[in-house]
C-alpha cells in the first residue's frame, strides 16, 4: 500500500494506493472541531433549526434537540422514548419541573459553547441541575468514567 498526501490550508488528502485499481481517497478537515464548535455556539439564538421547547416555569427556551442529546445522558433517554413508535414528537416541549430558566439558560450556554460564567450565588443550583441532567463535562460521575478508561 502507498500513501500519497497532498494538503491545502484547511484539507489533508490522502491517497491510498491499495494496488490494482483499488485506490480511495481520505479527505480530512484539518480544523473541523474547531469550525464546529465556534458554528454551534451562534445556533443557540438562531431559531431556524431548534426543535425543542425547555418549559422552564414561565419561560420557554428554544434549543436543538442534537445538542441536548449530544451533552446529556438524560436529555438523549428522553428524546429516545419521544420519537420511538408511530407517536413521534416532532417539536416536543419538555417540562422542567424543578429548574429555573436562569440556571437552565446557563447550562445551554455551556452545551452550546463550552464555557459559561456562573455567579458563585447561583452555582450550586447550577450544578445541581448539572448533576441532574447528568451533563457532559460538568458532573462527576461522567469525570469518574472518563478517568476509569
Amino acid at each position: 500500500m502507498t500513501v500519497l498526501s497532498l494538503s491545502s490550508n484547511n484539507l489533508n488528502v490522502y491517497i491510498l494506493d491499495m494496488g490494482s485499481t483499488d485506490e480511495a481517497f481520505c479527505l480530512k478537515w484539518n480544523d473541523f472541531s474547531e469550525s464546529l464548535s465556534s458554528s454551534l455556539g451562534s445556533q443557540l439564538h438562531c431559531k431556524d433549526l431548534q426543535d425543542v421547547t425547555l418549559q422552564c416555569g414561565t419561560q420557554a427556551l428554544q434549543c436543538h434537540r442534537l445538542v441536548l442529546a449530544t451533552c446529556s445522558e438524560w436529555f438523549s433517554g428522553v428524546f429516545r422514548a419521544l420519537s420511538a413508535g408511530p407517536q413521534a414528537v416532532k417539536h416536543p416541549v419538555v417540562v422542567m419541573w424543578d429548574a429555573s430558566a436562569r440556571d437552565m439558560a446557563l447550562l445551554l450556554d455551556f452545551m452550546y459553547n463550552g464555557v459559561v460564567n456562573v455567579k458563585q450565588e447561583n452555582l450550586n443550583t447550577f450544578l445541581a441541575l448539572a448533576e441532574r441532567l447528568s451533563v457532559r463535562g460538568l458532573t462527576q460521575a461522567q469525570a469518574e468514567s472518563t478517568q476509569s478508561r
